[in-house]
Formats: C-alpha cells, sequence, structure tokens
C-alpha cells in the first residue's frame, strides 16, 4: 500500500468515526428529547386500578403497602390502616409524576443522591406482576422535583415530585390516634374517680364539689400520637396486669373509652369510640366511619407520653 492510498483509508477512518459518533449523539439527543414529559412511572401511571402493592425500599427499613377493599394497609405494621393524606399524594405523584429531562451527575453527585439518599420505589398488580420501579432520590434536586433512576431506561433523569417520602414507618400509619380538643370534653372518668362540668369554660369538679385541674390527662389528648401498632390476636395482655380506665365525654355526645397498660418499659393504649344517648348528627357519622379504625387494635405510645398518662390523676 503507497503513502497516497494509506492517507485515503485514515481519512474514510476518521470521517466515519465522526459521522458515528454524530449519529449517536443525534439518537441520544433524540431519545432523550422524546421521553420529555412522558409518565415517570410509564403506562402504570394510568393504571392505578391495577395497583395492588406499592414497595418503598431503603437502607433503613422496607415499607410495604397492600390495598384492600379500596383502602391501604401497612403490612410491616400488622397491616394497620395506611395515613389516608401520604397514600393521596403518593398515589398522585404516581399519576402525574413526569419525566422533565435526563441528567448528567458527577460520580460524587451519584454518591450524595443516590447511595446516601436513594429509595427504591416497586409498584406492583394483584396477580404480582411488576408495572413500574424507579430509584427515587429522597434529596431534592430543587423545588418540587427529584433525580430518579427509571427501570428501562438508561442515565438519570430529573422528575417531578411533589411530597416528601417518611423514613419512619409510623408516620405512615393512620395518625393521630386522637386529636381531642380540650374544650370539647365535659366528663372525665379516670378508673373509679369522676370529674365533671356543665360549660366548656367551667372548672371541672370532683365527685365531693372540689376544682380539679385536667390539664395533665387532656393535654397529651390534643394530639396523641403512635409509634407501633399490633392487631388483637398478636398483643397478649396478659403480659401487662397493670392497667388504667381512662373515659372521657365530649359535649356533643362522643365518648372514648382509653386502656393503658403499663409494661416494664412501654405503654401501650387500646381505643374505644361509642356514643352517648342523645348524640349528634356528626358525631353518630364519626363512630359510623371511624370505629374500625380502633377495634382490634392495639397502639404503643412513647415513653413519655405513656409516662405522662400513667401518673396524670
Amino acid at each position: 500500500m503507497n503513502k497516497e492510498t494509506l492517507k485515503q483509508a485514515f481519512s474514510l477512518f476518521f470521517v466515519s468515526l465522526i459521522l458515528a459518533c454524530a449519529a449517536y449523539v443525534f439518537h441520544d439527543k433524540g431519545e432523550s428529547e422524546k421521553i420529555q414529559g412522558s409518565a415517570t412511572f410509564g403506562m402504570a401511571a394510568g393504571e392505578l386500578d391495577r395497583l395492588s402493592t406499592i414497595q418503598i425500599i431503603s437502607d433503613k427499613n422496607t415499607i410495604t403497602l397492600d390495598k384492600s377493599d379500596g383502602l391501604w394497609l401497612l403490612r410491616e405494621a400488622d397491616s394497620y390502616y395506611a395515613n389516608y393524606q401520604n397514600m393521596n399524594a403518593l398515589e398522585d405523584f404516581i399519576k402525574t409524576s413526569k419525566i422533565l429531562r435526563a441528567e448528567n451527575l458527577t460520580p460524587d453527585e451519584e454518591k450524595k443522591y443516590f447511595s446516601q439518599n436513594g429509595r427504591t420505589i416497586k409498584l406492583y398488580s394483584a396477580t404480582g406482576a411488576e408495572l413500574a420501579e424507579i430509584v427515587l432520590s429522597t434529596l431534592k434536586a430543587g423545588n418540587d422535583i427529584s433525580y430518579a433512576k427509571i427501570k428501562g431506561l438508561n442515565g438519570t433523569y430529573v422528575i417531578e415530585n411533589k411530597i416528601n417520602f417518611p423514613t419512619d414507618i409510623a408516620l405512615w400509619l393512620q395518625q393521630p390516634l386522637l386529636n381531642l380538643q380540650p374544650d370539647m370534653i365535659k366528663n372525665i372518668r379516670i378508673n373509679s374517680e369522676t370529674f365533671t362540668r356543665e360549660n366548656k369554660n367551667d372548672v371541672y369538679l370532683t365527685q365531693n364539689n372540689l376544682p380539679y385541674n385536667a390539664n395533665k390527662i387532656t393535654k397529651p389528648l390534643e394530639l396523641l400520637l403512635f409509634t407501633k401498632v399490633l392487631s388483637a390476636q398478636n398483643f397478649d395482655d396478659a403480659k401487662y396486669p397493670e392497667q388504667k380506665e381512662i373515659e372521657l365525654t365530649t359535649f356533643d355526645g362522643l365518648v372514648i373509652n382509653l386502656t393503658l397498660y403499663k409494661g416494664e418499659n412501654d405503654y401501650w393504649l387500646k381505643q374505644k369510640i361509642s356514643t352517648t344517648t342523645l348524640p349528634t348528627t356528626a358525631v353518630s357519622d364519626y363512630v359510623k366511619n371511624n370505629a374500625f379504625l380502633y377495634d382490634y387494635w392495639y397502639f404503643k405510645l412513647s415513653q413519655s407520653t405513656g409516662v405522662g398518662l400513667w401518673i396524670a390523676q
């Protein structure tokens, strides 16, 4: 091969290389533009009726949400009811989140957004078929946007994400256990002692007509949260011989019965709601629609809340 032929061969090689690179770049750009605006969760975004299980996996824990009769249950919490607000936000995220653009992250950024803050979200149908999977960075990339890796697509993408994902399992449960304002309470019974008043601005009186300060009982009940829940079949009340009964009656006819169980280092609560003989219509509807959240369930309280309710007289 002479010198001139060799030069021509090299020229053809470089031209071919440039054309190949250009084709790759334009193809890659075309693919990127093609998926912009498409659903983050693909076809699953439009098939929420097929969605039966959502699994959220992080280094801290796994959260498995199963749909039953239109309600979401948290498998790792004895299949107690998931928080309505969280689940509405999660379903909305799955349904509406869009891919905004592809993003090239440096190795340090990859570690920051995914190794330390990554969370895998998997969607399944009732048959167990996987409908979609993404790895979401819980460290936001900006206002209402996050980085994500999407199964079936190469690279990293910026997606729409307007919600935060709690890492604590208790925050995925239907909370609070009780949200009762002190001025709503008419009567208080603690074991065999009763304290009552006629109007919300009156002082409570004991059975001997002595004034009673109810703050120690009513204050924790303004926003009563729990840290764990067990179904009746998995809770052994025989392990908790020390118990305290608290009954609260509101001015509009709601009756709340609380049984506090004291263990060696823990406190559990059983709650039951009912009505007086003449409740308001709103209270009757509330009991009818919400009793299932408390029947057959036992709720673990934080140490501070449990101690506070236990020592309150």
